[in-house]
């Protein structure tokens, strides 16, 4: 590349594959293609003879902007490669490093869902690693996360070899790197948004917690949401309005998650603040299942992005806590957003009792405001109302008054899960809203439930 690299960036690029399958033929040729682009690439041939090899190569992936996994049917046999992934996958969400896959003879679906040899590699790895249960299920996350990434596909068997293919993925990355250096508008956190100084307001959106919500568009044809929070109002309400904006954008600016709402910025003047968000099209699940009658197969894909999206939140320590449909955003193209973050927190800012939320989403231990196991698990219970409501039409307690509903989960009661409700959809509702937080599974195991697993 042009750009030198620097003692935090040492290579390009760092690729990540089972020399077995692919050295002497996908990852030899890209290292070539990547080369004669002058694109520095880090492949494990570049480790001195006597280095300690894992040091080496977590120092190699953690100094390289980005990565490049080379996923083979074989891929997962190999722990090195699961131990790369990982840290790979580690860099990524903390450091906002680029990774993109590359399945490579296999089925992006096997990779994902563990399927094939990659169910028989880690027959192997539990056998293997029996005493350390939280490494195999490490991996298997990783490998779930990775493969949720846009990437290459190359179908066939390991033997054939595309050249162009292998050139097209070369010009890929240098393209991708290309932007990297050339971005003016990189936040700390490696996010790209969009400056918006001069535009106008358009129609009404909807009406949100804080005020209402307008289509704008910017004076280079941007198109955006706006969050119009009155500035004019006295007294402590419009303080703590404020106060709970501020949490809003502080997290946010934080945030970078294809499920999670973008957020573009601020302005005020004299009457009102505003806030710039990415404009989702089809508006929230709530329109979505008054307008359609909702099957298994869509409240799955929904449900499957807005546990992506909560689990990258949970990553960051940040519990949402306000996590229902109305909440939820929904593309065009069926891809969906989370937000309503003025609940949000992040833990270690401020006591998260401190925070109201809505009624019929509680969870018991939020109501009964129980020493400190409540939490993450608080949005689990959340996902279990927000699929019921999806698959229902109607939110949870809906024959209730809040305070009666909040009486009746203070109990421990949950809300009813409908008999015709197919048995996957029921097992993932009740499994959310298990009384006892500790009883719940994590966003991430609740990825590899039958109702979401694709």
């Amino acid at each position: 590349m042009a750009s030198t690299p620097t003692h935090t960036n040492q290579y390009d690029v760092f690729i990540c594959f089972r020399g077995e399958d692919t050295r002497d033929n996908l990852t030899t040729h890209l290292y070539a293609s990547l080369c004669k682009n002058n694109i520095l690439a880090f492949i494990d041939d570049n480790l001195t003879r006597g280095e300690e090899i894992s040091p080496s190569l977590f120092k190699a992936i953690e100094e390289s902007k980005l990565s490049v996994i080379i996923f083979s049917p074989d891929y997962a046999s190999s722990r090195w490669c699961l131990e790369e992934l990982s840290k790979i996958m580690e860099c990524k969400r903390k450091n906002g490093q680029l990774v993109i896959p590359l399945f490579y003879g296999v089925n992006p679906s096997h990779v994902r869902n563990q399927t094939g040899s990659f169910a028989d590699a880690f027959v192997k790895h539990e056998q293997v690693f029996k005493k350390q249960v939280y490494k195999v299920q490490s991996w298997r996350e990783s490998l779930r996360e990775a493969a949720n990434i846009s990437g290459w596909v190359l179908q066939g068997t390991r033997g054939e070899l595309d050249s162009e293919f292998v050139e097209k993925v070369a010009v890929d990355i240098l393209n991708l790197l290309r932007n990297m250096n050339q971005m003016s508008n990189k936040p700390r956190n490696g996010r790209i948004r969009k400056t918006i100084t001069e535009w106008e307001k358009g129609r009404f959106l909807g009406l949100g917690w804080f005020g209402p919500v307008y289509e704008g568009i910017s004076n280079d044809g941007f198109f955006f949401a706006v969050k119009e929070i009155s500035l004019l109002n006295g007294g402590s309400p419009a303080q703590e309005s404020a106060y709970q904006l501020e949490q809003e954008i502080g997290i946010l600016s934080e945030l970078e998650h294809e499920n999670i709402v973008q957020y573009h910025g601020t302005q005020k003047d004299s009457s009102n603040l505003y806030i710039f968000f990415e404009y989702v099209s089809m508006g929230n699940l709530v329109t979505l299942y008054q307008k359609y009658h909702l099957r298994d197969t869509q409240v799955s894909a929904y449900t499957r992005q807005i546990l992506l999206g909560l689990k990258y939140l949970h990553d960051q320590n940040v519990v949402h806590r306000d996590l229902k449909c109305e909440n939820i955003l929904v593309a065009a193209s069926g891809s969906v957003k989370i937000t309503g973050m003025g609940f949000a927190k992040a833990t270690k800012w401020i006591d998260v009792r401190s925070i109201m939320r809505s009624a019929f989403w509680m969870a018991p231990e939020v109501v009964n405001h129980k020493n400190h196991s409540y939490g993450l698990p608080s949005d689990i219970w959340s996902v279990g109302c927000t699929v019921l409501e999806m698959l229902t039409s109607s939110i949870p307690y809906s024959e209730l008054e809040p305070v009666q509903a909040l009486f009746k989960i203070a109990r421990g009661i949950p809300p009813d899960v409908p008999d015709f409700l197919s048995n996957n959809a029921r097992d993932f509702i009740l499994q959310s809203i298990q009384v006892n937080p500790e009883d719940r599974p994590s966003a991430a195991l609740l990825l590899d439930h039958p109702f979401v697993k694709r």
